[in-house]
């Protein structure tokens, strides 16, 4: 018989290896013509909608990429039309220092409802929470549980208390830097407190020194010493510059120890210092008072920069 051909013979012939379903065979195809290629339509990245419209993809457009897009797009929008950037944070904190500086708050007096400030200010609740919080850490306004917020007393000696948080993270190349600061301001708080310190303060810094006796170690000398200079200064009458100077003392602690543990003697000139100053300020001799401040300021100045 003779082999079929045509037709019949394709529809005979065994479809594929043996064994496959189908009998097809896949490496067949492939020899004959290549897979066809994706269409563009399928390998395009789906677009990030948002209120506006889509948005570009890219990296940081999935999840969360949404909203680092929004922000971005109201910066370079503010830039475009010219406007200065500021956080709206900054803005909410700027609009209730106005109000206080104004006069529109005073001292003690207690904030609008938060609702009602928010939209008095034009500011988001959230915005106007973070400023809140931003101005009671620097004692501008005091945040009272259950009962509101309000305006602190704006003391001086209140306000300072954030240069004295800020001065601890000096770097110690900075020191001498603020020990300069302290021989320009101290020497004249002195005097000033030649004319102006009671009896019973100089009676109290007379006790300090008796109580500290001739060997103290360093550590007690130097707290000692931070006392002993606070209250000249608040005998001067000006709480603005005891504020001050109480800030500026943080960063020359150390170099105060340092000092007491390696130069000879420093215990007692320092004693010797002490009681010459009382002696100006019991004299009334707002000259000598600044003179032995001076000296006894400078004598630490010198010392640091002779071992930097």
């Amino acid at each position: 018989m003779r082999p079929a051909t045509g037709t019949a013979a394709r529809a005979a012939r065994p479809r594929g290896r043996p064994g496959s379903p189908g009998g097809r065979n896949p490496r067949a195809r492939s020899r004959r013509c290549p897979p066809p290629r994706p269409s563009l339509r399928h390998t395009r990245r789906p677009h990030s909608r948002t209120a506006s419209g889509p948005r570009a993809v890219g990296p940081g457009a999935g999840a969360g990429g949404v909203g680092r897009g929004r922000i971005m797009a109201g910066y370079i929008g503010r830039l475009s039309r010219g406007r200065p950037v500021m956080a709206v944070t900054d803005e909410a904190i700027e609009k209730i220092k106005a109000m206080i500086v104004s006069g529109a708050l005073r001292p003690g007096d207690r904030l609008p409802r938060e609702s009602e400030l928010a939209a008095e200010l034009g500011l988001s609740r959230n915005s106007l929470r973070e400023a809140v919080r931003a101005l009671s850490l620097i004692r501008i306004l005091d945040v009272r549980q259950g009962d509101g917020t309000y305006v602190t007393s704006l003391d001086p000696q209140l306000l300072l208390e954030a240069l004295s948080f800020v001065v601890d993270f000096h770097r110690d190349d900075t020191v001498l830097e603020f020990l300069a600061v302290r021989r320009i301001l101290e020497p004249a708080a002195t005097a000033a407190a030649a004319t102006r310190i009671s009896e019973e303060q100089l009676d109290a810094l007379s006790r300090q020194l008796d109580e500290l006796g001739d060997e103290p170690s360093v550590e007690d000398l130097v707290a000692a010493d931070l006392e002993f200079h606070r209250g000249i200064v608040s005998g001067a009458g000006n709480s603005v510059l005891c504020s001050l100077l109480d800030g500026l003392s943080g960063p020359t602690t150390r170099a105060r120890i340092w000092r007491g543990l390696t130069q000879e003697d420093a215990v007692g000139r320092t004693l010797r210092e002490h009681r010459a100053i009382l002696a100006a300020l019991r004299d009334r001799d707002a000259e000598a008072a600044r003179s032995w401040a001076t000296v006894h300021i400078a004598s630490v100045e010198q010392w640091l920069r002779s071992t930097l």
